[in-house]
């Protein structure tokens, strides 16, 4: 039996024996430390983007500049949530090439994961954030998020709309606090 308190078990939707640094799409939401509406607000079924959703979004724009096996794709940031499409690609002949230009003995940097991708991001926006708030203690972002394995053509597309629509669905959104 675990020593664990119950508040700290979670329950994995993952699947099982699958390592989420296989090429192919995922499917991603983070969620805000308290669903705090940080990253802007929805007027008119638009968001628009505060000082800090603005850092939200160049900091996504620059995890695929970072991470050459990261290919973005549809994503929304709203007031306290983001959602996304990423891709995991793996270029053999690129990887091959960049392996053989490294000096022998050294190693190439660890490939991209779901999880490698949101540490990074996380951190490079909450390290942004805190900066510009003046605030070095505050907290960004709830510590887990949420990932799906996309597999096939119809969920993608499915999601795809999804995302586009979330501008304009956010009043029913049961993230909008003033639901």
């Amino acid at each position: 039996m675990s020593n664990d308190p119950p508040h700290k078990k979670f329950k994995t939707i993952r699947l099982r024996h699958f390592a989420y640094s296989e090429t192919g799409a995922y499917s991603l939401t983070l969620v805000t430390h308290e669903r705090q509406c940080l990253f802007g607000t929805v007027e008119d079924e638009e968001m628009y983007l505060s000082p800090y959703g603005e850092i939200v979004h160049e900091e996504w724009l620059r995890s695929a500049e970072i991470r050459p096996q990261i290919r973005l794709d549809e994503y929304v940031i709203m007031p306290n949530h983001i959602h996304a499409i990423v891709w995991i690609e793996d270029d053999l002949a690129e990887k091959s090439a960049r392996s053989a230009a490294l000096p022998r003995g050294s190693r190439e940097r660890t490939p991209a994961s779901v999880s490698s991708l949101m540490v990074g991001f996380k951190a490079a926006t909450t390290r942004r954030i805190r900066e510009s708030m003046g605030n070095p203690k505050l907290s960004v972002w709830q510590p887990r998020f949420h990932d799906h394995v996309i597999r096939s053509e119809a969920v993608l597309n499915a999601l795809r709309e999804y995302i586009q629509a979330n501008p304009r669905n956010w009043n029913r959104d049961t993230e909008n606090p003033d639901r």
